[in-house]
């Protein structure tokens, strides 16, 4: 061992004699004495800025109106001492303001109402329910007036700053929080020059209203030795700040620090091996008794620990500078240190390859620099296919009288063709182009996000009709209403209405449909042979109600005839009901269609009662879920049979009896990733859990002792999973499906298209070569998974469905530590066979 420990200490005296090593600690050490004055500040909020107002356009209109009030003196007194030509450039906006609403009257009175009115307030929901929206800039006179807020903003932090701005008679005779009133209490002369200016920051804010946001008690500023950053204001709280850090340290410690770093040290590091296969040098080594293979590795480990040593000093002296001057002690700085050598040796071993078989430094560098390019482009080209396949995989199935159906994250449905062996789209009824463009651009973006969640498909156990929801994006009154389509042989698809305003799932039972709306009210589908194009208004407790034929018609069917009210949906109650924050926190029992809603912590049971015409939900049982973490953490219900399962955000998964209510059973069988969806079996013995890291777990009610990893095929790529009959439907590897037989869990059935060209080139050229080949540039999600405090194992507060998922973190230093034992293993057969 001592001839190769001698061989490493030669290439750090040949690094010493060189002054390279010294000159890499120097500029390391250069770098932490700039860094090392920088540090933040936690003080009390006196600044607005830019995102504390909510709509600057809004802020504008509230100061021409409130000027000229008399129940308003905080405004008077700002506008007061703003300086004469922002009051003038304010004025002058009123005028025109005032002009456009003269315009728009007069149009009014002719019948030719000008529908582009500049209004901030836009209707967004029936009723006449209004709020206010930050708007987007659409003109060149929307842009002068946020140049003018910013001109606004900038005064009103001088009048924070004048200590002259606080009158008392100006904030007599109105209520505020409890900082300003604590505030307010003490004498002005007791104040400090802080507390002052944080009196006239909240004081400027109350008198806006909503128009400005009046911010945390204290907030962050940055500063650099004695002197304070004031054109980096922070904002926010220290726990905020160390928040954003955290989440984007390991991204900025891979793609800025790591990658500057590995471009050095493969710099100073190229011409170890050319060096040391130099005639007389080599000659000199071999004389020693160490083999030829000992001898390669140790100048390769030696590079190693020669970086190693580098990177020790770099990211010690960043840890100890974040923790001293940001407070914020992260682990992931400590941890990139082995990451960053083993991503050295990765290239250093293409460059040490090279180097032994050209003895060439300046090729070892450009052939380095070309390796790095191919991981760059392969690492690309995956990601854009996969953005692609993620837009195509199943994301639910549902089974219809004689084939199954799928949708994607789209909306785009799908039917298995048993003569084609594929998927095709079914006959749906036609929209305008506008409503084209706009699903367009949806799907190109990977579905509705902010949008509600497309409805169905799902099958009316009375007739075997299917059952689907298509949202209408450009409805301009509200974003939550829905088409109802149905089809009786899964082929063609008519229109037949609209769902309940709001709906947001779609629920088979032995009754038929049920819709259960955001505002927790459900509803009954009975299928009407005449067609009727109606919403209905989930306005009431008791009753739908509809609108009429005096609105504007949507599109041409709504012109057909005179509307009606709709009895495609009967309100079945309750007479009280809770909201339901989303989709996931309802479920309806197939067998007794009992309905179950969570939300936090509270699990609530209502059932029908009453009959005929007059049966409707009501509240029968409830219980309160000791869970252990806070009471609005997410979760996905399924009741099926006998039992209800909850999967929490955290992991956690509760199986409770679905009679009493009591909680039989625990499981933890993900600690890392959120539950995509939970599904149950008709008579509720099986459960099913899809979780983010496309993997699926099974819970059998007979034997509650565990849950367990399924034996299907395809864990890893599963994206969907659906119980019919005794079959359990399998979704994976983007549009596959296989059915498997509950008794014996074989498979029975594949729906498994042939796949087109490019289907063909991602599922078996692009992604086996990214699996394979190595990802130096991706190591920041190991550095993320590593530091991460999402094992709720440990820490059951966090909540994984706001966390991003890494389904294979291990991968980028698996498939690099492999690709580097091959290279050293050529390079060390290469160096054995070669005569020098």
């Amino acid at each position: 061992m001592r001839p190769y420990l001698a061989i490493i200490k030669d290439s750090f005296r040949s690094a010493l004699a060189s002054r390279v090593l010294y000159v890499l600690l120097g500029l390391i050490i250069l770098v932490l004495l700039v860094l090392a004055p920088a540090h933040i500040r936690e003080s009390m909020d006196t600044r607005i800025r830019g995102n504390d107002v909510r709509d600057p356009i809004l802020l504008l209109n509230r100061v021409n109106e409130d000027r000229k009030s008399e129940d308003n003196p905080g405004v008077q007194r700002i506008w007061e001492l703003l300086s004469d030509d922002l009051k003038a450039e304010i004025a002058k906006l009123d005028e025109e303001e005032t002009q456009k609403a003269k315009e728009r009257e007069k149009n009014n009175a002719d019948g030719d109402a000008d529908k582009d009115s500049a209004a901030v307030t836009v209707k967004i929901g029936g009723g006449g329910n209004r709020r206010n929206r930050r708007r987007r800039p659409n003109s060149s006179s929307d842009l002068e007036k946020i140049g003018i807020s910013n001109r606004l903003i900038d005064e009103l932090n001088e009048l924070i700053k004048d200590d002259a701005f606080f009158r008392a008679e100006d904030w007599e005779n109105r209520s505020y929080g409890t900082e300003a009133s604590e505030l307010l209490e003490l004498e002005r002369g007791q104040l400090t020059e802080q507390q002052a200016q944080r009196l006239n920051r909240i004081l400027i804010s109350e008198s806006f209203g909503s128009a400005v946001r009046s911010g945390s008690p204290t907030s962050l500023s940055g500063w650099y030795g004695i002197y304070n950053a004031d054109w980096l204001p922070l904002g926010g709280t220290q726990q905020q700040f160390a928040s954003n850090v955290t989440n984007w340290l390991p991204f900025f410690l891979d793609k800025i620090v790591l990658s500057l770093g590995l471009l050095v040290a493969i710099l100073v590091t190229a011409n170890i091996m050319p060096q040391t296969f130099e005639p007389g040098t080599l000659n000199l080594l071999l004389s020693k008794p160490v083999s030829r293979t000992g001898l390669y590795l140790a100048k390769f480990f030696g590079g190693c620990i020669f970086i190693a040593i580098c990177a020790t000093l770099l990211f010690v002296g960043l840890w100890l500078w974040m923790g001293l001057g940001l407070r914020i002690w992260e682990r992931s700085v400590l941890i990139s240190i082995p990451l960053y050598v083993i991503v050295f040796a990765i290239y250093y071993s293409v460059a040490s390859f090279v180097g032994l078989t050209t003895r060439s430094t300046i090729l070892a560098i450009i052939v380095t620099g070309v390796f790095w390019a191919l991981c760059f482009a392969v690492g690309t080209t995956y990601s854009f296919f996969n953005s692609r396949m993620e837009n195509l995989e199943i994301k639910g199935i549902a089974a219809t009288s004689d084939s199954i159906m799928q949708i994607n994250p789209g909306s785009r449905l799908s039917i298995w063709d048993v003569n084609s062996n594929t998927w095709q789209e079914p006959d749906m009824p036609g929209v305008d182009e506008e409503e084209k463009v706009a699903r367009g651009i949806i799907e190109a973006f990977g579905g509705a996000e902010g949008m509600p969640p497309a409805l169905g498909p799902i099958t009316d156990t009375r007739n075997g009709d299917t059952i689907v929801g298509r949202i209408l994006v450009t409805d301009q009154d509200t974003f939550n209403r829905q088409q109802l389509l149905i089809s009786n042989d899964g082929q063609k698809f008519e229109l037949n209405g609209n769902f309940p305003r709001e709906t947001i799932r779609l629920f088979s039972t032995n009754e038929g449909v049920l819709a259960a709306t955001r505002r927790g009210k459900f509803y009954r589908y009975q299928p009407q042979t005449n067609e009727s194009n109606v919403d209905v208004n989930d306005d009431s407790a008791e009753e739908a109600q509809v609108e009429t034929a005096d609105q504007e018609p949507e599109n041409a069917a709504d012109q057909k005839t005179e509307a009606q009210p709709s009895e495609l949906f009967v309100g079945i109650g309750p007479q009280t009901a809770n909201e339901i924050r989303n989709e996931s926190l309802v479920a309806v029992n197939r067998s007794n269609s009992e309905i179950a809603i969570y939300n936090r912590k509270i699990l609530r049971i209502y059932k029908l009662v009453g009959e005929g015409d007059s049966e409707k939900y009501a509240f029968d049982r409830s219980i309160e879920i000791e869970t252990g973490t806070r009471p609005n953490m997410s979760c996905h219900i399924a009741y099926q049979g006998d039992h209800i399962l909850l999967v929490l955000g955290n992991g956690q998964v509760i199986l409770i009896d679905g009679e009493t209510l009591k909680e039989k059973k625990g499981y933890l069988p993900n600690s890392r990733f959120a539950a995509d969806s939970v599904t149950a079996s008709a008579d509720g013995r099986w459960f099913a859990v899809c979780y983010r890291n496309e993997t699926v777990w099974l819970l059998d009610t007979q034997d509650d002792s565990r849950m367990y990893l399924s034996n299907v095929r395809g864990q890893g790529s599963i994206s969907a999973v659906a119980f019919n009959d005794n079959k359990m439907l399998v979704a994976d590897r983007t549009d596959r499906v296989t059915a498997y037989d509950l008794d014996s869990f074989s498979s029975t059935d594949v729906y498994s298209p042939a796949g087109s060209a490019l289907d063909n080139a991602w599922r078996y050229g692009i992604k086996p070569l990214y699996f394979a080949f190595p990802k130096p540039g991706e190591f920041y999600k190991v550095v993320s998974y590593l530091s991460s405090s999402s094992d709720t194992s440990t820490n059951l507060d966090v909540d994984l469905a706001f966390q991003e998922p890494t389904p294979n973190p291990w991968s980028p230093l698996t498939s690099g530590l492999v690709f580097m034992g091959v290279m050293l293993f050529i390079s060390c057969i290469v160096f054995m066979r070669t005569d020098y």
